[in-house]
Formats: C-alpha cells, structure tokens, sequence
C-alpha cells in the first residue's frame, strides 16, 4: 500500500511550498530593481520582458537576443535527445547540449557582471550574484544600491602620456 509520506503529490507539495516563497521573492526583488532602474516594475512579471528589459538597462538588448536563441536550442536538444530514434546521434547531442549550456551560463554570468556594474558595485558583488544570486539580487532590491547606468566591463580610458 501506498503511503501518502512516499505519494508523489505529497513529494510535488514539500517542493511547491519551498520553491513558492523564493519564486515570490525573486520576482519582488526583480521588479524593485527594474524600479531602482528608472523602469516599471511590472515587466518583471512577464518573464521574457522582463529578463529583456534587465539586459536593455544593464548591457545589451541585442545580447537578450543571442541568449533566448541558445536557450531555445539547448532546450530543443534536451527534447530531441529524448526521442527513441535520436539514440544513433546521442553522443553528438551530448556534445551539442553541453556546448550550448556552456555558451548559455556565460551569458548568465556577464548579466551579473553588468547588473553588478549598473548599481556601481564592484566584481566581488557580482560573484556573489552569481553563486548566491537570491541573497545578493534582494540585498540589491531592498539595499541603498543605486542605478547608474550601463558600464563598460573596463575603462576606455589609458594614459596617454607622451613619451
């Protein structure tokens, strides 16, 4: 017999009310710093707007664009691979998948760089956006972190001194 403690809806319901609180949080803390950025808070509600709208402020809208595609084509690999047939191409659907998420996280990651860096914080915050992205995306929605605009990821400026 079944008990309900190993019942997968008891198991769906521990994992819903652990991961609701923290989806909520994200989103407030997404729509508090789209509202730091001098932008409505609401488009971070709408999930693809909203992650475009964070890259148009912080870096590039034209790189939300390369990312959403990577982001499809891993997912269409994973959905491929799963397909009895795909079973002869599997090696090169692994290679495939592990080439895409790899260029996909570094996306990831350079949005951090670049979130970190339009709140005028510095490259160990935005490790911290990257390792323990909750805590440091809700420390900059709720802190006294201020939007100062898209930066360059370094300085143009050099010394230019004669010689």
């Amino acid at each position: 017999m079944l008990t309900l403690a190993r019942s997968p809806i008891y198991i769906i319901l521990i994992y819903a009310s652990l991961l609701l609180p923290l989806i909520a949080l994200q989103l407030v803390a997404n729509w508090l710093i789209l509202d730091k950025a001098g932008d409505k808070g609401w488009k971070a509600l709408i999930p693809f707007y909203g992650k475009y709208t964070l890259f148009k402020l912080v870096w590039d809208k034209n790189a939300y664009w390369f990312s959403l595609i990577f982001s499809i084509l891993m997912y269409a690999t994973m959905f491929y691979a799963g397909y009895p047939g795909a079973t002869l191409h599997l090696p090169i659907l692994i290679a495939l998948l592990l080439v895409l998420y790899a260029v996909y996280t570094v996306f990831c990651v350079f949005l951090q760089i670049y979130l970190a860096k339009a709140f005028g914080c510095n490259n160990g915050y935005a490790v911290g956006l990257i390792f323990l992205h909750i805590i440091f995306y809700c420390i900059l929605a709720f802190g006294n972190a201020k939007y100062i605009g898209a930066q360059p990821l370094r300085s143009n400026q050099t010394d230019k001194t004669s010689h």
